[in-house]
C-alpha cells in the first residue's frame, strides 16, 4: 500500500517526536523493538504512516496527532 520510502519515514518522523528508547518488544528494546512492532502491527503502522502524510502536508488532526503506542511487553 505504502513504499517502503514513505514507511521508514514515518517511523523516522515518530522517533523525532516521540522517545522509543524504553519500548520493549518481542525481547529488543528501543528503536529496533518500536520499528519491528511497527512492521508486525499492520493497523497501528497504517495510523502511523498517515498521520506522517498529514503532518508532511500540513494537515492539522483531530485529538491526538500521532497514534498512541500500547503498552507492549
Amino acid at each position: 500500500m505504502f513504499n517502503l520510502e514513505t514507511q521508514r519515514s514515518a517511523i523516522e518522523h515518530y522517533v523525532v517526536d516521540h522517545n522509543v528508547d524504553d519500548f520493549v518488544y518481542d525481547g529488543l528494546k528501543g528503536f529496533i523493538a518500536f520499528d519491528i512492532f511497527c512492521t508486525e502491527n499492520e493497523e497501528f503502522f497504517t495510523d502511523l504512516i498517515c498521520a506522517h502524510l498529514d503532518k508532511k502536508m500540513g494537515i492539522n488532526g483531530k485529538g491526538e496527532d500521532w497514534p498512541k503506542l500500547p503498552e507492549v511487553a
